[in-house]
């Protein structure tokens, strides 16, 4: 698949995602094998120690690609 492809696809799939919407993620760069999102960790996703929920600080894996 084409980095062109992928991003389109990514860029569809996190359009149409109302969680990742929520969590305001943005899409920096994509392409076949690896690509990179960002968002700005707020209060609201700390837990009780101050850190980032694990989920937001661990690798996301999309393998499937629609």
């Amino acid at each position: 698949m084409s980095d062109l492809k992928v991003r389109a696809q990514l860029t569809e799939l996190l359009a149409r995602d109302s969680f990742a919407k929520g969590l305001g993620v943005s899409l920096v760069e994509a392409g076949t094998g690896s690509s990179t999102v960002t968002m700005e960790v707020k209060a609201d996703h700390l837990n009780f120690m101050g850190w980032a929920h694990g989920v937001l600080s661990s690798r996301w894996q999309i393998r499937h690609l629609v």
